[in-house]
């Protein structure tokens, strides 16, 4: 048990220190966190050079998955975290002044659930 809280608590502050960037609706960045009871997966979005990212906290069966959006539009970018301990980032491209939204979800076979989502952010 300790050492699940005590990794969660290093996927956060990792969350954290990727995370200093540029403008999210008036901010550096957005952290998400999945709805489940311990909040298995964990995603961000850094303005500064696009960047998004999706951790897997638990060692539960589920992948984490983040979703980045337009605010009234297509997907732009999936990016998967898959095993208990992992995390992944990827840069897009994104125009200033997009507005965008990041959905965080935990997916297994192939379904999504546990998911949330911020939005009304700025690139």
């Amino acid at each position: 048990m300790k050492r699940k809280l005590a990794f969660t608590g290093a996927v956060t502050a990792g969350l954290i220190m990727l995370t200093s960037g540029s403008a999210w609706a008036g901010t550096n960045i957005v952290n998400v966190y999945t709805t489940d009871y311990r909040s298995g997966g964990a995603g961000s979005f850094v303005a500064n050079g696009d960047l998004t990212q999706v951790c897997d906290a638990q060692e539960d069966g589920f992948a984490a998955v983040a979703y980045l959006r337009r605010s009234t539009g297509p997907l732009w970018k999936t990016v998967v975290a898959g095993g208990y301990g992992t995390c992944k980032s990827e840069s897009i491209n994104i125009p200033e002044g997009e507005k965008l939204t990041l959905t965080i979800c935990l997916r297994r076979d192939g379904k999504d659930s546990y998911c949330r989502t911020k939005g009304g952010g700025v690139a």
